[in-house]
């Protein structure tokens, strides 16, 4: 049982969602990643998930509105900000989620704003 006061209850149900990205099933992924989100809202790997698995599905309206709402989390987030939290010795375990949030426009840098 998840404990209700864990601060990261949601990080089983994340990590099962990720191993579904591994395996390329994007539905079970987005399944798994949205219990996540509503279990800890502040948990962003829950988000990487629900943007990129929508994104490979091509289901862009759904992705668009995942991102928006992580982007109202954690403003700034970008490509390069999650490879260097998430160094791949296996290129195949984050290549899905990497490329689905490019096609869902993550930026690969940090936005300047002058």
């Amino acid at each position: 049982a998840l404990s209700p006061r864990d601060s990261v209850r949601g990080f089983p149900t994340a990590t099962i969602a990720h191993a579904k990205m591994i395996l390329g099933d994007y539905q079970a992924a987005i399944d798994w990643a949205y219990q996540s989100a509503a279990l800890t809202p502040s948990f962003f790997p829950a988000y990487w998930m629900l943007v990129a698995g929508n994104a490979q599905l091509g289901q862009m309206n759904a992705a668009h509105s995942w991102l928006a709402r992580w982007l109202a989390l954690q403003p700034g987030a970008n490509l390069f900000q999650i490879r260097c939290v998430q160094p791949a010795m296996d290129p195949l375990r984050m290549g899905a989620i990497y490329d689905g949030l490019a096609l869902a426009g993550l930026p690969e840098q940090p936005v300047v704003s002058i």
